[in-house]
């Protein structure tokens, strides 16, 4: 009956509908953005990502006696698969490895990830297929674009912020401070330390008026940072028209330079922003932040670890990166003293300073080898931290007339805007009907929030855990040690560590499993019952016969004649087919 009824359905439905129409209903699956959706897995934001993504889908955050404690009884979703969306930022990482643990182990879902450079054409991978949620979209990132899929088609939908937001800006290096200072007191032969303007400036190291100093900016223009250079490829620069291009030699330099990282990830407030408020300063380009052993990250770590000083264009940073000096890891030739590097002329022991009681050498010699052995991993702590520049307050109206030009024209000249992070997800996530299997995913996503504090924290933990900083953990404030740290799991480890510590947050407000699978009732027939409904089917089959037959015999008959004979035995022969 079923296949009988579909194919004419169909025959019907080609003989009537326009090959126009056809087209049309086809072509609204391959919309012209396809090509701006990409990129599909693997992706050029397969860092530490990677190894977290690994341990989501090989292992579990919370054990089946925990699930049972916190009275949670996952639903039965039938196979229903969720895919999620992360960027290069680890914050982006950190939420989506989150949200996947509740959705996957709290609600029953199957769960996926996928990845993207940034969040822009979000909206389209959404409408796509590529992905389902997407945890950190800045809804000024592809508006124009985005507005067809959210508006017009309606197969995406915005459904509320994820609680934190981006903020960009430009970090300066602490030990700048004390090299104002010294530079200033030279230039001006101060010799008193506690010279009010040297304090003063000092102070205020932090704030964009001080690069009107050229004092200043003659600390910063004159480093030498060829060693740190060197072996990174430099992707553009942004010279304004009273400076000299950047010379990593700092020779020549009359301008200080900030390192950024790709002109893509900048829409031009930086390069107004030098422009409109005459700094002295130009840009370098040297590759995405987050990309390890590269880029920006790179450029950033070498200068950390040197205490070198420096200024650097970066997204969102923890204030605990800020605040506390994280131990920079790096590789140590020797356990001791290493070859050449001993007790230069003169720089014995002062006199009078002996050794004390006890503390000789221990029996057997000298427990701490010199010279060449094994590579070890020593954490250096910097004597620095870096520190956020405050510009002029962010307003509307000074971002009105943002031509996001990368040749400095334009209106900015104000400080970077606090973005908001939107989610999005499909339209039938978002509308799904509260008897519909994705209607507990729905609310988890509308619910899901987290604070700048709380990414931060975990941010912080999963990176210090990545670079074996376990020691640096408890120096920083609200922050708990990892049970296990190695680089494979860092940044799931600090995702199910929090919803650990916080299971009243999410198993009260963001979790619920409501839906109920429809039961499949099976019919049990007897064979006594079988074979009478034959009997029946038959008998019926048999009166379409006659009755075919008499139609036939008797086609010239008036009775017969007057009704149409076609129609007549068209609708005997579906009765006869349909009827079983």
């Amino acid at each position: 009956m079923t296949i009988f009824s579909t194919a004419l359905y169909t025959t019907l439905l080609l003989a009537v509908l326009p090959f126009e129409a056809i087209g049309q209903t086809m072509q609204e699956f391959d919309p012209d953005s396809l090509s701006a959706t990409g990129p599909s897995c693997p992706c050029p934001c397969n860092d530490i990502s990677s190894a977290g993504i690994e341990k989501f889908h090989q292992g579990t955050c919370f054990s089946p006696k925990t699930i049972e404690d916190l009275g949670l009884s996952p639903s039965n979703r039938q196979g229903e698969t969720a895919v999620i969306e992360f960027h290069r930022a680890p914050s982006s990482r950190i939420t989506a490895i989150m949200l996947g643990i509740l959705a996957k182990e709290a609600l029953g879902y199957n769960v996926n990830f996928t990845c993207a450079t940034s969040a822009a054409n979000s909206a389209a991978r959404v409408h796509n297929g590529f992905s389902d949620i997407v945890l950190e979209y800045t809804s000024d990132s592809d508006a124009i674009q985005a507005d067809r899929y959210i508006t017009e088609l309606r197969t995406v939908s915005e459904i509320g912020t994820v609680g934190y937001s981006s903020h960009a800006g430009v970090y300066i290096t602490s030990g700048v401070q004390n090299a104002y200072k010294a530079e200033l007191r030279k230039t001006m032969g101060v010799t008193n330390d506690n010279s009010l303007y040297s304090d003063l400036v000092g102070e205020i190291y932090n704030s964009w008026q001080s690069f009107k100093i050229p004092e200043v900016i003659n600390v910063l223009a004159r480093q030498n940072h060829s060693s740190i250079v060197e072996g990174k490829p430099l992707v553009t620069s942004f010279t304004p028209p009273w400076c000299s291009p950047w010379n990593p030699s700092g020779e020549g330099n009359n301008c200080a330079d900030i390192k950024s990282a790709t002109p893509s990830d900048n829409k031009g407030e930086l390069e107004q922003m030098i422009v409109n408020l005459r700094l002295n300063m130009t840009i370098s380009f040297w590759g995405p932040p987050y990309t390890p052993g590269g880029g920006l990250a790179s450029y950033t770590r070498d200068v950390m670890q040197s205490n070198g000083l420096a200024l650097f264009k970066l997204p969102f940073n923890p204030a605990a990166f800020q605040a506390r000096r994280l131990a920079a890891v790096r590789p140590t030739p020797g356990a001791g003293t290493p070859p050449g590097a001993g007790t230069p002329p003169g720089a014995g022991t002062p006199p009078g300073v002996g050794t004390p009681p006890g503390a000789g050498t221990p029996p057997g010699g000298p427990r701490t080898p010199t010279g060449a052995g094994p590579s070890i991993r020593r954490p250096v702590v910097p004597r620095q931290t870096i520190s956020r520049v405050s510009f002029p307050i962010n307003t509307d109206v000074c971002y009105r007339n943002n031509t996001q030009s990368l040749n400095g024209i334009g209106g900015v000249d104000c400080d970077f805007p606090d973005i908001k992070l939107e989610k999005i997800t499909k339209t039938m996530i978002a509308d799904a009907d509260p008897k519909d299997v994705l209607f507990d995913l729905s609310v988890l996503v509308r619910k899901f929030k987290l604070t700048r504090a709380i990414v931060g924290r975990m941010w912080v933990q999963a990176r210090a855990a990545a670079a074996g900083q376990s020691g640096i953990i408890s120096r920083l404030p609200g922050l708990q040690r990892l049970s296990v740290m190695d680089t494979a799991d860092a940044e799931f480890k600090a995702a199910c560590q929090w919803l650990h510590q916080n299971n009243n947050t999410w198993t009260e407000a963001w979790v619920s499993n409501t839906y109920s699978p429809k039961k499949e009732i099976t019919w049990t027939v007897r064979n006594e019952t079988v074979t009478a409904i034959s009997v029946f089917i038959g008998l019926g089959l048999l009166v379409c016969l006659f009755v075919l037959i008499g139609l036939c015999k008797y086609r010239h008959e008036p009775v017969i004649m007057a009704s149409s004979l076609r129609f007549s035995v068209g609708v005997l022969l579906g009765f006869a087919v349909t009827y079983p």
